[in-house]
This record gives C-alpha cells, structure tokens and sequence, in this order.
C-alpha cells in the first residue's frame, strides 16, 4: 500500500523501492560493522541479530510503526485516508507508475486519498481555472457535485439590427442602456465592473453581464410604455424587443445557474 516517507506520501512501488533501499543500506553496514559499528533498525533493534538480508527486509516490515519515526523508514499510508487536495506520490515525474501527461511531462501516481471540505473546494477551483491535471481531478472525483459550464459566454449575445434601429430612436440619453446599445454596436462588460459587490463571486462576470441585459430589457420597457403612453406606432416593435431581450435574460439565468439570483 502507499506509504509517509519524509513528510511525504508514496505510491506502493516506489514506497518498496525505498524500503530496498533502505534494507540493502543497513545490510551492507551490518557487513562493515567492525570498521563501521553495529548498525541499528529504525526502532532500534541492531542489524547484528539477523543472518540474512531477507530476515531483516521482513522485520522491517513488520515493525511496530509507533517504535520508529517516518522520516527513517516508510510507515503505511492506509486507503481511505483524507487530504485537503489530491495526492500524488512524491517522487512526481520519477514516480515509478508515473501519470503521462499530453505534454510528455509526468507527475506522480494519483493515491486515490479521499479529499476534506477543504479539498473538495480545492478540487472545484481547480476544474474551474482547467488544465489537464485538473481534468483527471474532475473524472477521480466524479462524486463532487460540480458546477455546470456555461455555454453562453460573456460578451457573446450580437443584437439584431432592428433592435439596434429602436435604441437609436428610443434611448434616454447617455444613462441609457438603449444609449449603451447604439453608441458601442452592442452590449457588453467593458473592461471594469462598476458594481463592488460582485468582486466577492467567482461567477463575477457572468452575473455582471446577466445585470446589464436586465438593466436592457428594463429600459425597452420603460420605452414601449412610453410610446404606448403617446400612442407611438413603434409600440409593437418595442414590445417585441422587450419579450426577445426578456427571454435572453432567461437563457442567461438558466445557462449560468442564477435562476433565484
């Protein structure tokens, strides 16, 4: 199984391979002993009682795990066991099961740890900002209710051009959203958010973009009661680009999950 080994964790390969390792380096004083002095186990017990290599490789690995200290021979890292991220072996790219990723980099064996309330948000954020890593992260951890990807960017809706014609008719001056429209060719974010609030959201953009088109279809209908008011024969028209900007604010809400926002 994956082992703790000098403040880290390792998958059960390379974990053997250190425990050879350490085994062949305590055999081999044991046999130099006379220049050297009488070697000791990691719990203590001198190399000197054991006449053979295997005897001692099996006595380590049956050692009482409070006897010794991790630092000094790998201690077993049960399944099951929660982290605040995943876990990989710590021999990364030199790991023995090493994962291969598209770039032909590596990094180490996943260890199949569970993840705290921590983790799970680590894991979340992740997959929000992608990458190939994170994509492994997203298919290991398929029980983590993650957040459906939009599939209408921001910035992305093109006005037609009789709504277009409208705003030129219709808007209030430059506090207008109809002004917005036909003074910029169309709707969108802009390069800073004017409202503070949103800056504490993840999702900041997408609910900034879903307030403008609110902002839009509520001055379409502030001008089709206008015209309505003065018997205006753009009335029907206007009303017809208050239900289309309506129901883009509805794909919106339903596309970034702001439905109750």
């Amino acid at each position: 199984m994956p082992a703790i080994y000098q403040a880290d964790v390792w998958c059960d390969d390379c974990a053997d391979s250190i425990k050879d390792r350490i085994c062949d380096e305590l055999w081999d004083s044991n046999e130099n002993a006379p220049f050297k002095g009488d070697p000791l186990c990691p719990d203590g017990r001198p190399v000197s009682d054991f006449t053979s290599r295997d005897e001692l490789s099996d006595y380590l690995d049956m050692m009482d795990h409070n006897e010794y200290d991790s630092d000094e021979y790998p201690k077993d890292y049960p399944g099951g066991n929660e982290s605040d991220c995943p876990d990989h072996c710590g021999a990364h790219a030199g790991c023995l099961n090493a994962i291969e990723l598209s770039d032909g980099s590596k990094i180490g064996a996943w260890l199949e740890n569970d993840l705290t309330s921590d983790g799970v948000d680590y894991v979340k954020q992740a997959v929000r900002e992608g990458g190939e890593v994170a994509e492994l992260w997203r298919e290991w951890y398929s029980w983590i209710d993650f957040p459906v990807e939009p599939t209408i960017p921001v910035d992305s809706i093109k006005i037609p051009g009789w709504v277009m014609a409208l705003c030129e008719g219709w808007h209030g001056g430059q506090e207008c959203m109809l002004y917005a429209v036909c003074s910029t060719g169309g709707l969108t974010t802009g390069t800073m958010c004017p409202i503070s609030d949103f800056d504490d959201y993840d999702d900041r953009d997408r609910k900034w973009y879903l307030t403008i088109w609110n902002n839009f279809s509520g001055d379409l209908g502030y001008a089709a009661r206008a015209a309505r008011r003065d018997n205006h024969e753009d009335v029907a028209e206007l009303s017809r680009a208050e239900k289309w900007a309506d129901e883009v604010c509805e794909r919106l809400a339903d596309d970034y999950g702001l439905e109750d926002w």
